[in-house]
């Protein structure tokens, strides 16, 4: 897997804890993170209101199919985008007989 470096700056006194952490849990920082964030996005998947906005951004193609894949799941991301194909075509109709 393809990784990116980024920079992030943390209050020194969460640092502290993260390094504790991340020692009593036998890993470095950088992971003790990763797992933290996948914890987050995980359990936001979740969330009815979350899936909802992600949605949302996909049906305003503000995200991709495959994103949407990664937020709600590759099943439930595929059925968004038959309705939304559905959705697309009536519309597409509905301007040919306007």
């Amino acid at each position: 897997m393809a990784t990116k470096r980024i920079s992030t700056r943390f209050p020194e006194d969460l640092l502290e804890e993260m390094d504790v952490a991340a020692t009593i849990e036998h890993m470095d920082r950088t992971e003790l993170m990763k797992q933290a964030v996948k914890a987050y996005l995980a359990k936001l998947g979740e969330d009815p209101n979350f899936k909802e906005k992600v949605v949302d951004l996909y049906l305003r193609d503000r995200i991709s199919l495959e994103k949407l894949g990664l937020l709600i799941g590759t099943e439930d991301a595929q059925a968004v985008r038959a309705s939304k194909d559905l959705i697309d075509q009536g519309e597409a109709l509905a301007r040919k007989l306007a």
